[in-house]
């Protein structure tokens, strides 16, 4: 309220000064020497309380400005962006990744030995179907094609001491064995598979159940895995860490190493041997997952929302800051230094023309 006041005291006597200086001209004219001089000594007293007064309103606005500036610095250089788009490349020997939707890979597994667990159904082109929960082909090679992983699940992946494991939680596997010459064995029996040249191998179409309970999981291994990827797979989550001691519930990260690239701040990170690594995924745009030196070599391009670090105790944020986003984006901080621009040319004029 004494702000308002204050305010329309000002006005009216900005007002009166441009009175009084009218009136002194007046005066100057008609000869009113001593008159205008009065007006005249009004008016200047009235310009320098006027001024005093725009002086320290100058000096409060650009005082808040400031105060205001370094909030927001502040506030920019401890908040991180809500998402950002990275490249992974990590080297390990288990990781856990959540699907968002249903998957079947294009490229062909193939191996010496296959077994798989919590079968409802085994389809075959030669002799009559398989009744059995669990089946194992030993040969060499065995193909597996067009492995599906139904519906959004958990899965995890490992490999260790040549045995590739595939596991998952809440979704049923599918795919189709063939096997030219081998060992058959399931819950019931064992039998041998011997196709002459000439005929085509003998396939085996499975389907596996949608485990209801958490403990109960599908479960398939590959021994002597060869010529084998993961691709195309949407995700919304990875962990790269194992239960240590198993069936305890303690975690230790299963990284040997790996890079971590912020594509829109060029900012690099090198991931050491032990660290752990959580990441929600926005939008994937590259998932790819194969066998390098015997151990898991993963690749990933996309948005994610949460890309957290955790080593020895300690816990690093390593999505970038509102500050460090702002400077290396080029196209941002044009458009920026344009609103600023901008916004310094009106306030100029208005000083001008508002003097």
């Amino acid at each position: 309220m004494k702000m308002r006041l204050k305010n329309k005291k000002i006005q009216g006597l900005l007002v009166e000064k441009n009175n009084h200086y009218q009136q002194a001209i007046d005066k100057l004219l008609a000869g009113e020497t001593e008159e205008a001089k009065k007006h005249l000594e009004f008016y200047k007293t009235a310009s320098e309380i006027i001024g005093e007064y725009k002086a320290r309103r100058l000096f409060l606005s650009a005082l808040a400005v400031g105060i205001f500036c370094m909030l927001l610095i502040v506030i920019m250089f401890t908040t991180t962006v809500y998402k950002t788009d990275v490249t992974l490349d990590i080297l390990c020997t288990e990781m856990m990744f959540k699907k968002t939707e249903a998957w079947e890979n294009e490229s062909k597994f193939k191996g010496k030995s296959f077994y798989i667990n919590r079968l409802r159904s085994i389809e075959r082109n030669w002799g009559s179907d398989l009744e059995t929960s669990d089946l194992e082909l030993s040969g060499d090679p065995v193909t597996l094609k067009n492995l599906t992983f139904d519906s959004a699940a958990v899965i995890w992946a490992r490999l260790s001491s040549g045995q590739l494991k595939f596991t998952g939680q809440s979704t049923s596997f599918s795919g189709k064995f063939a096997l030219r010459s081998g060992e058959v064995s399931t819950g019931d029996a064992d039998f041998h598979i011997e196709q002459p040249a000439g005929y085509p191998p003998s396939t085996f179409m499975f389907d596996s159940e949608n485990p209801v309970y958490l403990d109960h999981r599908v479960e398939l291994h590959v021994i002597g895995a060869v010529q084998w990827k993961l691709e195309g797979i949407k995700t919304d989550s990875m962990r790269f860490e194992e239960n240590y001691p198993p069936g305890s519930a303690s975690f230790r990260s299963t990284i040997l190493e790996g890079a971590i690239k912020l594509e829109e701040t060029g900012t690099d990170f090198e991931i050491s041997e032990g660290q752990r690594l959580l990441v929600h995924v926005v939008n994937t745009d590259k998932f790819y997952l194969t066998e390098e030196n015997s151990n898991l070599r993963f690749r990933f391009r996309g948005i994610v929302s949460t890309l957290n670090g955790y080593y020895k105790g300690v816990t690093k944020n390593l999505m970038p800051t509102w500050l460090e986003y702002l400077y290396k984006n080029e196209r941002l901080f044009f458009i920026w230094s344009a609103i600023l621009f901008i916004i310094g040319t009106i306030w100029s004029i208005r000083n001008v023309l508002f003097k």
